[in-house]
């Protein structure tokens, strides 16, 4: 489910447009999935700059461009535009030198020698090793006061991938110390047990109840066989 920029009211049918701080509050409590958060972040940046179109773009080891998401999305089997062609082509060298960079898109119409009508705006996407991927944008303009304008209003935006992120880690830690308690709970039950039959029990109990098991058994292999060694909730065993 993509962002809207622009939501209706059920009550008039008026068309609401949030504020840019509204629009930020809802992408930045985004936890989906990151292709999911990708194409979020896309449209709301292009509708923050006015941008007629905007991509994601990775940098393989080989040197070539990955298009990991784009906005508006592209119909199955339609070709790339020329815009998102531009932007793959100079992505190594921008991902490369990893400072922003606008790149003109001269179209079919435009006087020869006229400034171009269309530029790309290229922002490098920063990680902990580095330039890590780019951000291409296609701005409808040849103000070059607007396009510096909207070059910076996508800087700032950019940010939110980074928040994005940090979230994403923060949970995966989150969920690193819930199964690490989890276990230490787990084995300091079975180590208030003196015997081994007790420590076997408590360990089958413990399993069973906090992984939700019908029923939990420990056993040794020797030769052929398996000697029973704990079982889970005996007294609720049928013969």
């Amino acid at each position: 489910m993509t962002v809207n920029p622009t939501r209706v009211s059920e009550s008039d049918s008026e068309t609401h447009r949030p504020t840019t701080a509204e629009i930020i509050e809802h992408l930045s409590r985004f936890d989906g999935p990151p292709e999911q958060f990708l194409v979020n972040l896309l449209a709301v940046q292009c509708h923050l700059a006015s941008a007629a179109g905007g991509a994601i773009l990775r940098v393989n080891p080989s040197g070539g461009a990955e298009m990991l998401a784009v906005y508006p999305p592209l119909s199955p089997g339609a070709a790339a535009p020329v815009w998102l062609a531009q932007s793959a082509e100079s992505a190594p060298q921008v991902a490369a030198g990893g400072r922003p960079a606008v790149k003109p898109l001269h179209g079919p119409d435009d006087l020869y020698g006229a400034p171009a009508n269309q530029n790309i705006i290229l922002l490098p996407l920063r990680g902990g090793s580095g330039v890590q991927g780019l951000a291409a944008f296609l701005v409808t303009t040849g103000d070059q006061r607007i396009l510096a304008a909207t070059r910076e209003r996508l800087e700032l935006t950019v940010s939110l991938l980074s928040l994005y992120e940090m979230r994403l880690t923060l949970q995966q830690r989150q969920s690193d110390l819930a199964r690490l308690r989890l276990a230490m709970e787990t084995t300091a039950a079975v180590n208030e047990q003196d015997r081994f039959a007790g420590a076997a029990m408590a360990l089958c109990n413990e399993v069973s109840s906090r992984w939700k098991c019908d029923r939990v058994t420990l056993g040794f292999l020797k030769g052929r066989y398996v000697h029973l060694k704990g079982l889970s909730h005996p007294a609720n065993l049928s013969r």
